[in-house]
């Protein structure tokens, strides 16, 4: 919603962008500093029972409707994880990639009570992830994106692909993405050793990926029920 003044006047009305899936979501348009000089206070959904408000200057606060204290969805993070996930992706696709995949990510979390993304280094799943369903084919993203580009009678592929994502994100588990953009697997378990390490079973398993960096697994992604997240990368 906008509101401006005209003279006397005060006009206001709605504005969004047009829908179109590889359009750069307004998460990305409306950061501290991007936006010029125009004033804004956007109020963000994070999980079912919070909200986010933040203005064009980086001010914010998180307003929980609950007595749950919830921090809230990172869109850093996510941006980041886009570039891993995008990271082998043919170069004239990788912009658009990472806005897609950043944008899809973001909508899924909101809808996500949990979440746990593993990004390996190659299509191969590492053994500590190999209770796990395997795709074959992969569901391929970055291909998809490529069919709409040149034809924009594919969006209905592209659609239909994040109905699946989104029902692959509701199943326990992690998943497992490649970096060309494409999810090789769903519902992966690690057995969890004894450990001193504080929180629930999807806490646990976040940390044992961390453990893992750089032996198979390059990125591991953490949400946890109530919103927060995390990302930690270890070598590509």
């Amino acid at each position: 919603m906008y509101i401006s003044g005209n003279g006397g006047d005060i006009e206001f009305g709605l504005f969004r962008d047009s829908g179109h899936p590889l359009n750069v979501p307004i998460d990305a348009m409306l950061q501290p500093g991007e936006v010029g000089d125009a004033r804004y206070v956007r109020v963000t959904k994070l999980t079912r029972d919070a909200v986010r408000v933040s203005t064009q200057d980086g001010k914010d606060c998180v307003l929980n409707f609950t007595n749950a204290k919830a921090g809230g969805i990172d869109f850093e993070s996510i941006q980041d994880l886009g570039d891993v996930i995008s990271a082998k992706v043919e170069p004239k696709l990788v912009e658009t990639t990472k806005t897609y995949i950043t944008s899809l990510l973001t909508k899924v979390l909101r809808e996500s009570h949990g979440s746990l993304i593993g990004v390996v280094r190659s299509s191969k799943i590492p053994a500590f992830l190999s209770d796990c369903t395997v795709l074959d084919p992969p569901l391929d993203l970055s291909g998809t994106i490529a069919a709409v580009r040149r034809d924009s009678a594919e969006i209905v592929s592209l659609q239909a692909l994040e109905h699946l994502v989104m029902g692959i994100f509701k199943s326990d588990g992690v998943v497992i993405f490649n970096r060309k953009a494409q999810i090789v697997a769903y519902g992966g378990f690690i057995k969890l050793k004894s450990s001193k390490a504080m929180g629930g079973a999807r806490r646990r398993a976040f940390e044992a990926m961390c453990d893992r960096l750089g032996k198979g697994i390059i990125a591991a992604f953490y949400q946890s029920q109530d919103g927060p997240t995390e990302l930690k990368r270890g070598t590509e």
